[in-house]
This record gives structure tokens, sequence and C-alpha cells, in this order.
């Protein structure tokens, strides 16, 4: 005994869901998604000497130059923010 199953009859027979499984997905295309995203801009400007040693110490690193300016800030903010920690933490404690 021959029994020929369709898609169709699949599609009376089983739910919604399953047919939505058996059904290939289409690939995915594009850059995939970062886990870290960079989203917030901050726009600096530099006269020509500036953005030239900038540029040339960017190169000299080997990093794109907003690699490099944003590598230098951050660094140079959290050098900022643990210098100011130990005086906000001495002026909240009272001198005995």
């Amino acid at each position: 005994m021959d029994v020929n199953v369709s898609v169709v009859d699949l599609q009376g027979f089983c739910s919604r869901d399953m047919v939505a499984v058996m059904e290939p997905t289409k690939p995915t295309i594009g850059r995939p998604k970062s886990e870290n995203p960079r989203g917030k801009a901050v726009p600096v400007r530099f006269t020509a000497d500036e953005r030239a040693a900038v540029q040339a110490a960017a190169d000299a690193a080997g990093l794109s130059l907003s690699a490099w300016v944003r590598e230098r800030a951050v660094a140079s903010a959290r050098r900022a923010a643990a210098r100011a920690k130990p005086e906000e933490e001495s002026a909240a404690q009272p001198d005995t």
C-alpha cells in the first residue's frame, strides 16, 4: 500500500506551528550584531595641524584615527576618575 503525502496534506494534519518549523528559513544577510555596539558618537574638531599630529600617532600605534582617540580618551578618563576617587573618600571621612 503506497501513501502519498504532500505539504498540503500536512498543513491540514499538523498544527500551523509545526508546518512553520518544517519550512526552510531564509539565510541572514548583513553584518552580525555586535555584543557591545558603539552607538554613541562624540564629535571632535581639530585644526589641520592637530589632526595631522593625532593621525601620525594613530598610524604609529597601528590603529585607525577613531580607535586611537577612543583608546586614549577612555584611558585618560579612567585615570582621572581613579585620582578623584581617593579625594572623594577622604572628604567623606571626618578627621579624628
